[in-house]
């Protein structure tokens, strides 16, 4: 009779005295910038009883899977155990204890259980062999980085030398990551830096960009497909999720993804497995996911245009990206760092020595809307057309001026409304002049493409959303 209480209160209970919480924004990690102290949530597995008793693991995934198969995170030598015999799941309301179907089954005391929850410092019991289980909150005492450069990253500014403690501390475990910053930040590249200092390194990152494909293809793209499964469908496909197993999987542009396409996502992370469209079988996948958006996702989920309980299934970190024109340094640093990429690229062809101190004044001066997108993008511009073996000033006004609008060539004038008083600081009258050329330019493609925004992004050679942003800016009707 006591062990059918214990069963039924492990059964109800919503872990209360379990440390995990989705009312906070980093559910799974959380910085106390005072204290210099990074509290990650993990649970703490420990063999008991039987031949590996004293072996110990500690996880931070949301599906843990236990039994006889290499492919398991805790490979039990047991001839009781089956090849997938259990699973620990973490969700919203704590950890969750389910078998798998096993042969023998899985036990709590006595009972044999299929779906609880479990409470710490809880035994359960799988062939001959005995687990306990111990949910943890890790605290990591965390100093600002003296790096100057993180994988792929560069950047020696305050907000840059956090940002890379952060993912030097959070790379090696398995926690969900959304990265957020504006458009060029180089939040790709964080997330490469994530994957190359995680144990996952020696497999793919598989890069997805939700933006990209058309919706009726997400599914197929994500998930894969069978031969016939569909009008088009000429071979079997593996999807993302298969290639990126034991990898990483990063969904660029995540705030792009519809919504009726959610809850497929959901149940594969929650899950570990997937099912190909027109199979009948599921895959077992064991991926790490890492996101990127410039929008703010906790906004969407109040506007119902974001699932909740996705948001909180990929955002277990939260790195939040600066812009480049709040990185003091940071411009000059990464512009010499294009320039020798440069000149390694183009040995034996074409060598610029370096970049003048007015120019790299300039540089630092400049607000870069685009951020270091925008900068690798002049630098390579100057550096093909530089008359010198330095690039100066010169060579970067005319690109720093007309930058976001310079690829186009237009049918017809675009006359500007220059009214600048006499008093104006050279500062003031360049932005004047570029206010005036934006308003003026974006007038005429809306007219020229009877505002389809679509074709007014392709002609300027910019994103949608910054044709949304430059019309939000200046009070320009959306169609």
């Amino acid at each position: 009779m006591k062990e059918r209480s214990r069963l039924k209160e492990l059964q109800t209970s919503k872990m209360k005295q379990h440390p995990s919480s989705l009312k906070s924004e980093t559910h799974a990690v959380a910085f106390d910038r005072f204290n210099n102290i990074l509290q990650v949530e993990t649970c703490s597995i420990k063999i008991i009883k039987g031949l590996q008793a004293g072996e110990q693991f500690q996880f931070s995934k949301d599906v843990i899977r236990v039994g006889a198969h290499p492919k398991c995170d805790i490979q039990i030598n047991d001839g009781t155990v089956s090849r997938f015999h259990c699973e620990i799941h973490r969700d919203q309301d704590g950890y969750r204890l389910i078998d798998d179907s096993s042969t023998n089954g899985t036990y709590v005391g006595e009972l044999r259980v299929r779906d609880i929850f479990l409470i710490p410092n809880l035994a359960f019991q799988i062939g001959n062999t005995t687990l306990n289980f111990s949910p943890q909150i890790e605290k990591i005492n965390v100093e600002e980085s003296k790096l100057s450069q993180l994988g792929p990253l560069i950047g020696a500014s305050h907000q840059m030398r956090n940002t890379y403690t952060l993912i030097q501390r959070l790379a090696p475990s398995d926690l969900s990551v959304i990265i957020q910053g504006e458009t060029g930040t180089g939040k790709e590249l964080a997330a490469q830096a994530i994957h190359e200092l995680s144990h996952r390194s020696k497999k793919t990152m598989v890069v997805f960009d939700c933006s990209a494909v058309p919706e009726h293809l997400i599914e197929s793209e994500l998930f894969g497909h069978e031969k016939g499964a569909f009008s088009g469908a000429v071979r079997t496909h593996a999807g993302l999720f298969e290639q990126a197993d034991g990898g990483t999987l990063f969904l660029d542009e995540l705030g792009e993804l519809p919504i009726n396409l959610q809850p497929k996502l959901l149940r594969a992370l929650e899950s570990g497995v997937i099912r190909r469209v027109g199979a009948e079988k599921t895959v077992r996948i064991d991926v790490r996911v890492i996101s990127a958006t410039n929008r703010d996702l906790a906004v969407m989920v109040n506007e119902g245009k974001f699932r909740q309980d996705l948001f909180y299934r990929l955002a277990k970190v939260i790195i939040r990206l600066p812009p480049l024109k709040t990185r003091k340094g940071d411009a000059i640093l990464i512009a010499q760092h294009f320039l020798m990429k440069l000149n390694k690229q183009n040995e034996g062809r074409r060598f610029i020595k370096g970049i003048t101190p007015n120019a790299l004044h300039q540089l630092e001066a400049w607000e870069w809307p685009g951020n270091v997108r925008e900068l690798r993008n002049i630098i390579e511009r100057a550096y093909t057309f530089a008359d010198s073996e330095m690039i100066h000033s010169a060579d970067l006004v005319d690109h720093l001026n007309t930058y976001q609008f310079d690829e186009v060539s237009l049918n017809e004038d675009v006359g500007l409304n220059l009214d600048i008083p006499e008093s104006c600081s050279l500062k003031e009258a360049k932005e004047r002049i570029i206010e005036s050329f934006e308003i003026d330019y974006l007038q005429h493609l809306l007219s020229k493409h009877n505002n389809n925004i679509s074709a007014v992004s392709r002609d300027a050679g910019i994103d949608r959303r910054h044709v949304y942003r430059l019309m939000k800016k200046y009070e320009m009707q959306t169609p």
